[in-house]
């Protein structure tokens, strides 16, 4: 009867191994299938403990090396299309949040002898090209403030060069300040313009008329200087 219970006892024992033996490769199978890289290191150590096959070892673990090497690619490749996205855009700090994601996966601008990653030469010379963008851009938005101070400061300016000011201004970015302070002086003197084009055309009309009145007056005087009878002369009877 002891002998009975020892037997069963050790055939319970080995039937749980093998189920946990069985457990630890399924899930080490599944994680592998599932290119669940994380995850597949401390389930090796599991189906070792639970003591899954030697060979069935090996194999899980040159499969989590390719895993690995194919999870490295997989990075790289994200890691350039957003430098590409990146050298595409307006963005300096995206081009270095890029680049600096791409140098933390190992890649390197190409060096003398033509090594490394193209695409982090590109970012870093699409970098200069945006930073000295927005110093000329910057210059500009100085400039056209100035120049826009000046003609609000100034007696002599009339209409058309405010809005050529207010045009720069705007396109340059100004303070809104000191644009809203650029459009009221705008106002005044496009209603100024209004005003000085209207007495110009009232006064050309008038000048007009005056000219139409003299040449109508000149005209019948004309007329009627040749209508009357000549003087000394008699008509014949």
């Amino acid at each position: 009867w002891m002998a009975r219970q020892a037997r069963e006892r050790i055939a319970l024992e080995q039937a749980k191994r093998e189920a946990a033996r069985g457990a630890a490769s399924d899930a080490l199978q599944q994680a592998l299938a599932r290119a669940e890289v994380e995850r597949v290191p401390a389930l090796i150590e599991d189906a070792e403990e639970a003591g899954v096959d030697a060979e069935e070892l090996r194999e899980a673990r040159a499969e989590l090396v390719a895993l690995e090497e194919q999870a490295a690619l997989a990075r790289k490749e994200a890691a350039r299309q957003a430098l590409r996205a990146a050298i595409a855009g307006e963005s300096i700090g995206a081009l270095q949040e890029a680049s600096d994601a791409a140098r933390a996966l190992g890649m390197v601008a190409v060096d003398a002898i033509g090594e490394g990653e193209p695409l982090l030469a590109e970012a870093a010379v699409r970098v200069e090209e945006l930073e000295a963008a927005a110093e000329a851009a910057e210059a500009e938005r100085r400039d056209a403030a100035c120049a826009l101070e000046t003609v609000i400061g100034s007696q002599l300016t009339d209409a058309e060069a405010m809005r050529e000011a207010m045009g720069r201004a705007a396109a340059a970015g100004v303070d809104s300040e000191l644009l809203a302070r650029g459009a009221e002086k705008q106002a005044v003197l496009e209603e100024e313009e209004a005003l000085r084009l209207e007495a110009e055309e009232l006064a050309r009309f008038e000048a007009e008329e005056a000219e139409r009145a003299v040449r109508e007056a000149a005209e019948a005087e004309e007329a009627a200087r040749l209508g009357a009878p000549q003087g000394g002369k008699k008509t014949p009877g």
